[in-house]
């Protein structure tokens, strides 16, 4: 995203974690709510490293207290 003129929204405990050159602002606006989700096309259920992958966000999230549920 730093060499994009990309914009995105995350919960402030993930900015610490950006990569060198990726501007961190607060939003202007209050946003007192949020809720997070994991998505993927029905083609990935199976794959193997895709699988992985979400075990390791979940992982992740439920060490913060946000553990996600699956669809």
């Amino acid at each position: 995203m730093a060499a994009s003129d990309l914009v995105c929204a995350v919960p402030a405990f993930l900015g610490p974690s950006m990569p060198p050159g990726v501007d961190i602002v607060e939003l202007a606006f209050p946003f007192l709510t949020y809720s997070m989700c994991m998505a993927w096309h029905a083609a990935g259920d199976d794959d193997p490293g895709l699988q992985w992958l979400r075990s390791q966000v979940q992982a992740v999230m439920a060490d913060r207290g946000l553990a996600p549920g699956l669809a």
